[in-house]
């Protein structure tokens, strides 16, 4: 196994599920995510076992996991099982979950040792209750964690930080571009679109501290989403709007159209923005990458207010609804199987259709009945 695996294999797994949060919401959409929230607080870490890791992070991750440590598939489910929840803990020492740069950081003192950090005392009494071949897998996985030290504690040390906000000026009145500095020499790259979720375009320039990228001429009075880092890494996101009126807005409806359709979406209710209705948006492609189909969503902005007012609707019909201790709402309609978790203020966790016609019955919390809305 090469160090690029190795470090792959100790931080992949969170960064690639969005990081602290995003690994307790995928916890969370799989209903455990009262366990995986006492991770990142300061209680002691309920356990959690090998066959919770297969049903969460999927039989192909734990595979690839499996075929980098040449164990079989269940010794690997069992190890991640037992180290997990201890990452999670030493990773968020102030009971907060933490993203950006200071996860990075927490990350590096985590694989450098330091103080709090996950020492090899800690990892010894992990697997000195096991025998077998589950303590080879866990030992295994010690060894692969103090190897990458070796490859992370250089990386680390030149991992980019922002040194001030992106900033956006206009050469003409179309054409944006978008300055920021970084602590240490990286490339220059800048991700934007018209939604959150569909930062699909792309713009580039030269590496150094001092970073700037041209984006193309866009449409006047419209609103662009971007997100600003390095050829690998996203640093920052932010937004702003191209000065001028849009133009793309539609003619207003020919009088005797006007008359004639029921004028139903002025009393409407609105959806907010993404932003305001999903409660991690870093999670939101991933989340529509593999629900939005549920749901005809053609972009994850359309997934998002779908999954919003699927909660409206619940309230108007009294669709089954449980509340937990942690004052997180899930939500089932039994016609549709649509099933939706949010948070305590309201925000969106997660939007789907489980595959079992019993997976609300086994959530947690308690039955309530939502007043109807006339």
């Amino acid at each position: 196994m090469g160090q690029s695996q190795l470090l792959q294999l100790v931080t992949g797994l969170i960064t690639q599920h969005g990081g602290v949060e995003g690994v307790v919401q995928t916890f969370a959409a799989h209903g455990m995510g009262a366990a995986a929230q006492r991770w990142v607080g300061t209680v002691p870490n309920p356990p959690i076992t090998g066959d919770h890791v297969q049903q969460v992070l999927g039989n192909d991750t734990v595979q690839q996991v499996a075929s980098q440590l040449g164990v079989p598939p269940t010794q690997a489910a069992s190890g991640l099982a037992a180290l997990l929840p201890t990452v999670i803990d030493r990773l968020t020492p102030k009971g907060q979950s933490v993203s950006g740069p200071e996860l990075q950081d927490n990350i590096a003192g985590l694989l450098k040792g330091g103080t709090g950090s996950l020492g090899l005392g800690d990892l010894a009494k992990l697997f000195a209750r096991r025998d077998g071949a589950l303590a080879y897998t866990m030992r295994t996985l010690v060894f692969g964690w103090w190897m990458a030290v070796l490859a992370y504690g250089s990386l680390s040390s030149h991992a980019a930080h922002l040194t001030g906000r992106p900033s956006v000026e206009f050469t003409d009145s179309t054409r944006a571009v978008i300055r920021w500095s970084t602590d240490v020499s990286t490339g220059s790259r800048v991700f934007f679109g018209e939604s959150v979720g569909g930062m699909t375009r792309r713009a580039e320039g030269e590496q150094g501290v001092r970073h700037c990228a041209v984006l193309p001429a866009l449409e006047p009075g419209t609103k662009w989403f971007f997100t600003v880092g390095t050829a690998r890494v996203p640093l920052a996101t932010n937004s702003f709007i191209v000065p001028g009126i849009d133009t793309r807005e539609q003619a207003p409806p020919e009088a005797s159209k006007a008359t004639s359709e029921p004028r139903k979406t002025e009393s409407a209710e609105k959806a907010p923005p993404t932003r305001e209705t999903w409660g991690y948006l870093p999670s939101l492609p991933d989340h529509f990458e593999r629900h939005g189909h549920d749901f005809n969503a053609k972009d994850a902005d359309e997934y998002a207010r779908r999954a919003w007012e699927f909660r409206q609707r619940a309230k108007t019909e009294g669709l089954p609804t449980k509340v937990d201790s942690e004052g997180v709402t899930r939500i089932y309609d039994p016609k549709s199987g649509a099933f939706a978790a949010y948070n305590r203020n309201g925000t969106t966790k997660t939007f789907f259709k489980p595959n079992t016609r019993d997976y609300f019955d086994r959530q947690p919390g308690d039955l309530v009945r939502p007043k109807k809305r006339n």
